[in-house]
C-alpha cells in the first residue's frame, strides 16, 4: 500500500517564469502565486517600475547578476551566452549558490514559483539545480509585444528601442530552445489581462499541475492583482510596425500562436534560423553595438551629471530668491520695527517733558518746604527764647524761698506742661519734615503753642506780680 501510495502521489515541481524584461513576468507569476504556487521568502521590494511587486527572489537574482558576469555578459546584452560557461569550474561554484538558495527561498515547498527574466539565458542552469533538489522544472515562458517591451525598456533604463528588439530576440529564443525537451507554456501578456483564467487552464494542461486554490474569492483576489489599469505602453498592430525587423516580426507571429494553441510545420526551424542568424549577428556587429551602448549610457551619465548640476543650479536660485525674498521681508519687518521705534521716541520725547514738568513742580515743592523749615527753624529759635525766659524766672522764683514754693510748684506744673507742648512739638515737627501736606498744620500748632505759652508766662508774670503785691502788702501790714 505504502508503494502504491508513494507512486501516485504528485511529484514537487518548481515553475521556471522566463520572459523578457518588462514583458509580464511579475503579472504572470502573481496569477501562478494566486493559484496556490509558493512564492520566494526574500521578495524583491515594488518600486515605481511595478507598483505590485516584481515577485522575485532578490538573492536569486544577484544570483543570475553574478553568473551572466562571470561569464562576461549583463542582463543587457544581446549576444550570445558564453557556450563554455557551463563545462567550467565557476558554474559548480555558482550551482552550489543555487541549491542553497532554493533551500533557503522555498524551503521543502512542492509547488513553487521562480521568476527572473534573467532565467531567459540561464534556463539549463536552474533546470538542472530544480532537478537536484528533487523537483522536476516546468517552464512557463511569458510573452509581451516587442514594440511595448522597447518603449518600456527606453522609459525605464533608457535604452534604444533598436537595441531593446535585439535585446527581446535574445531572451525570447534562448528561452524557446533551451525549454523545448521539457514540459512548458507560453502565455500572452494580452491574455493574461484579458482573460487569466483560461490562460490558468491552457498552463496547467501543458505544465502537467493541478493549482491547489481554485475558488470564488481566490479568482477575485488575481483579478484585483492585474488590474489592466496598471498597463503602461500599449501598441497596437505590432507585426505591421516598420520598426520592427523580419526577424523580431516571424518570432513574435509563431510564439504568438503558440501561446495560442496553435502551430504550424517548420516553426521551430524558423526560429532556430533566426536564432543562428541573431548568434552570427552579434559576432559582426556586437562590438560597434556595444561601443555605440556604452558611448550612449556615458552620454546619459554625462547628460545626468549635466542635469543634476542644473537641478543644483536650479535649486541654488530657488534658495536665492528665497532668501532675497525673506531679505525683503526682513527689510519690511526692520520698517516695521523702526517706525515702531519712532512712536517709542515720541512717546519717550513726551514722557521726558512730563518729566521735566514733574520736575519744576517738585523744585517749588521743594523750596516750599525749605520755606516751611525755615519757619520752623525761627519758631525753634522762639521757643528756646522762651524756654531760656522761663529758666530765669524759675530762677527768680527759687530765689523767693519759701515765699514761692507753691509758686514754684505752679511753676513745676506749668513747666510740666510746657515739656509736654515741647514734645507734642517735636512729634509735629518730625511730622512735617516727613510729609508736606502737614507743614502748615505744624506752623499753626506751633503758634498756638507759642501763643499759649505766651499766655501761660503772662499768667504766671500777672500771678507773680499779684503775689507779689500780697507779699508786700502782707509785709506792710
Amino acid at each position: 500500500m505504502a508503494k502504491r501510495a508513494a507512486e501516485t502521489r504528485a511529484p514537487r515541481v518548481g515553475v521556471l517564469v522566463a520572459g523578457m524584461h518588462r514583458s509580464g513576468t511579475s503579472l504572470l507569476t502573481q496569477v501562478l502565486v494566486g493559484l496556490g504556487c509558493d512564492a520566494p521568502k526574500t521578495l524583491m521590494a515594488a518600486d515605481e517600475h511595478n507598483p505590485s511587486g516584481y515577485w522575485e527572489s532578490s538573492p536569486i537574482a544577484a544570483l543570475n547578476d553574478a553568473i551572466l558576469t562571470s561569464a562576461g555578459s549583463s542582463w543587457d546584452d544581446w549576444e550570445r551566452f558564453n557556450p563554455d560557461w557551463m563545462a567550467s569550474p565557476a558554474a559548480s561554484v555558482f550551482q552550489e549558490r543555487a541549491l542553497g538558495l532554493l533551500e533557503s527561498e522555498y524551503g521543502a515547498s512542492r509547488l513553487f514559483v521562480l521568476k527572473d527574466p534573467r532565467i531567459c539565458r540561464l534556463l539549463p542552469f536552474w533546470c538542472a539545480a530544480i532537478r537536484q533538489i528533487g523537483a522536476e522544472p516546468r517552464v512557463a515562458l511569458a510573452l509581451r509585444n516587442p514594440l511595448e517591451v522597447a518603449d518600456s525598456l527606453a522609459a525605464r533604463d533608457a535604452i534604444a528601442p533598436s537595441v531593446g528588439f535585439l535585446l527581446w530576440l535574445r531572451n525570447v529564443l534562448d528561452a524557446e530552445a533551451d525549454s523545448r525537451h521539457g514540459k512548458r507554456a507560453f502565455a500572452w501578456y494580452d491574455d493574461v489581462l484579458g482573460n487569466w483564467e483560461a490562460v490558468a487552464r491552457r498552463l496547467g494542461r501543458a505544465l502537467g499541475v493541478r493549482w491547489p486554490k481554485r475558488s470564488t474569492a481566490v479568482a477575485v483576489d488575481i483579478e484585483e492583482r492585474i488590474a489592466p489599469a496598471l498597463r503602461h505602453h500599449a501598441k497596437d498592430g505590432a507585426l505591421d510596425d516598420p520598426a520592427i525587423s523580419r526577424w523580431t516580426r516571424a518570432t513574435f507571429d509563431i510564439l504568438v500562436r503558440w501561446a495560442q494553441g496553435q502551430s504550424r510545420q517548420g516553426d521551430r526551424a524558423e526560429l532556430d534560423a533566426i536564432r543562428n542568424a541573431l548568434d552570427e549577428a552579434g559576432t559582426v556587429f556586437g562590438r560597434p553595438i556595444l561601443i555605440s551602448t556604452r558611448l550612449g549610457k556615458e552620454n546619459r551619465a554625462l547628460a545626468g551629471e549635466v542635469q543634476a548640476r542644473d537641478d543644483v543650479i536650479a535649486d541654488r536660485e530657488q534658495q536665492i530668491d528665497a532668501l532675497n525674498q525673506a531679505m525683503r521681508d526682513r527689510d519690511q519687518a526692520i520698517e516695521s520695527l523702526n517706525a515702531a521705534i519712532r512712536g517709542k521716541d515720541d512717546q519717550i520725547v513726551g514722557l521726558d517733558r512730563a518729566v521735566a514738568e514733574r520736575d519744576v513742580r517738585t523744585d517749588r515743592m521743594i523750596h516750599a518746604v525749605a520755606e516751611r523749615d525755615g519757619q520752623v527753624t525761627a519758631a525753634h529759635e522762639t521757643v528756646r527764647d522762651r524756654d531760656r525766659q522761663i529758666a530765669q524766672l524759675r530762677k527768680a522764683i527759687a530765689d523767693d524761698g519759701e515765699r514761692v514754693n507753691r509758686l514754684k510748684a505752679t511753676l513745676s506744673e506749668r513747666q510740666a506742661q510746657v515739656d509736654t507742648l515741647r514734645n507734642a512739638l517735636r512729634a509735629r515737627d518730625d511730622r512735617l519734615a516727613e510729609q508736606e501736606a502737614h507743614h502748615n498744620q505744624r506752623q499753626e500748632e506751633l503758634a498756638a503753642h507759642a501763643t499759649a505759652r505766651e499766655g501761660v508766662i503772662g499768667g504766671l508774670r500777672t500771678e507773680l506780680a499779684e503775689r507779689e503785691g500780697r507779699l508786700i502788702e502782707h509785709e506792710g501790714v
